[in-house]
């Protein structure tokens, strides 16, 4: 096929929309286009420009995760949802070859790490208010593997732990009247163990 036109993106100008005659062929980042002597009338494969597309394509699923980690850190299967998300944003074939690359990059890179994210969840999630039942749930969702959330869950300090609990606790009896102690025994201890504490 021939490449009929190039046009620099817009949103971003890194990017070049590459066209035969009328038709969408795809978007590339433009040291692509240097590398592989895409240009106007240029006669290209399907096969070598698809491989191109893929490429880059890659390279642009690699730069959103990096923005994507930034705002807080993620857990590798947080990551791999967000990229299977994209694909379909865009409208690209799913590879779970071409995630497992990507995926590969930024741990190799240290974007990705399943432990300091887990430890930081739990430490953050802790000092909300939210006990350990609770939080090994949470890291259960994130993807963590469990000998891994029992590590982090068991090194947890007890002492703040029984201090969140106790802050937990004092809310709920500000905010809430009962008929009787039984009553008043049984909602507490119902309302800690949805927050993922047991009760004293």
């Amino acid at each position: 096929m021939k490449i009929t036109q190039l046009k620099q993106g817009k949103k971003d100008q890194n990017r070049v929309h590459l066209h035969s005659e009328d038709k969408y062929l795809g978007t590339v980042y433009i040291d692509y286009v240097i590398a592989n002597h895409i240009g106007e009338n240029v006669e290209i494969s399907k096969n070598d420009l698809n491989k191109i597309i893929k490429k880059s394509n890659r390279k642009k699923l690699f730069y959103l995760c990096i923005d994507f980690v930034m705002r807080r850190l993620r857990s590798e299967k947080e990551i791999r949802e967000y990229i299977k998300k994209k694909y379909f944003t865009y409208k690209w074939d799913y590879s779970l070859k071409d995630t497992d690359r990507v995926v590969k990059k930024l741990s190799k890179y240290k974007y990705i790490d399943d432990e300091a994210f887990a430890r930081l969840w739990a430490s953050s999630r802790l000092r909300r208010g939210l006990g350990p039942s609770r939080l090994k749930i949470e890291l259960y969702q994130k993807g963590i593997e469990k000998n891994l959330v029992e590590n982090i869950i068991y090194e947890l300090d007890s002492e703040l732990i029984e201090s969140q609990r106790q802050q937990v606790e004092e809310k709920y009896l500000k905010k809430h009247k009962f008929k009787n102690d039984y009553e008043k025994v049984w909602k507490v201890k119902q309302y800690l163990m949805s927050r993922g504490f047991g009760s004293s």
